[in-house]
């Protein structure tokens, strides 16, 4: 088995497994540990008792032979990591999260190392809501008692909340982020929380996670929770299956789900999962053929 770099705590599952797959913390449930086992993945859980792992950490983990990798939306994963799995043999990592801004997609496609993520989970129960369409987002802020943001995070959505938007917004309204820190302007945020006192926010995330801008967190009208808005047990632990069934499909050779929109099938725990990589965001770029629903 590979060297590491550097001494990093695991635990071991499967020892003799054919296939080596690192993940770098532990996740919610024992479902997606079973199904790589049952697959003959020898399973390595990073048990550091870091929040967040360095690249260092990381490239010790994957060290001279590492078929996938499972990782966090805190890690920095570009050219250096990419380019260290591929050394090692490896061909899949995937993001325990929706979003993947940690990740440089395109150096994942120079070095042919398939990007998985965990779509949107149809809810478990709950009622949908209605809406109407708005013809600006000009309009939405100005109408709006309660915003709820969640967009992904690229160059159009950084600080799309800025303080020209916080200006137009009532004054007694409520700003939700669900999304990503930065699709806010957290130093202009603080200042509007001070200049009005009526309006309330409700932040997951933050701008520079996972640290606050200053003065944020002594605001009485501002809740803030250390990004865990998907935190209910089943959502987690669908995340966790999600997540391993993307490494093991790549590991497997198996095509890219046609609808990652549609990934229940893959969340039934008393069926066998379907021979495919649940959510690929970067499947075309390096070649892998779409499954039929």
């Amino acid at each position: 088995m590979a060297a590491a770099n550097k001494p990093i705590s695991i635990e071991v599952w499967n020892p003799s497994g054919k296939y080596r797959v690192v993940s770098t913390k532990s996740m919610p449930g024992s479902r997606w540990i079973r199904l790589l086992t049952e697959n003959d993945c020898r399973l390595e859980i990073c048990t550091e008792p870091k929040t967040i792992l360095s690249v260092e950490d990381i490239l010790a983990l994957i060290g001279n032979r590492c078929d996938g990798v499972i990782g966090q939306l805190t890690e920095d994963w570009g050219e250096v990591l990419f380019s260290a799995l591929k050394r090692a043999g490896g061909t899949a990592f995937s993001n325990m999260a929706v979003g993947y801004n940690n990740v440089d997609v395109e150096a994942a496609n120079r070095n042919g190392i398939a990007v998985g993520n965990t779509p949107f989970l149809k809810a478990n129960g709950e009622k949908p809501v209605t809406w109407k369409r708005a013809a600006t987002m000009e309009d939405v802020l100005r109408e709006a008692d309660v915003i709820s943001l969640h967009p992904v995070l690229d160059k159009t959505t950084y600080h799309l909340i800025n303080p020209e938007r916080l200006a137009i917004m009532k004054k007694e309204a409520i700003l939700v982020n669900a999304s990503r820190g930065p699709v806010i302007d957290e130093v202009a945020l603080v200042e509007h929380l001070k200049a009005n006192p009526m309006f309330r926010v409700g932040l997951d995330v933050f701008e520079d996670e996972p640290y606050m801008k200053p003065g944020l967190a002594e605001m009485k009208n501002a809740v803030v929770v250390p990004h865990i808005a998907s935190a209910s047990k089943w959502t987690r632990e669908g995340m966790a299956t999600l997540t391993a069934l993307n490494v093991l499909g790549r590991i497997k050779g198996y095509p890219a789900w046609g609808n990652p929109n549609l990934v229940e099938p893959f969340l039934n725990e008393n069926a066998t999962p379907p021979p495919a990589c649940p959510s690929i965001v970067n499947a075309k770029q390096i070649g892998l053929p779409s499954a039929k629903l």
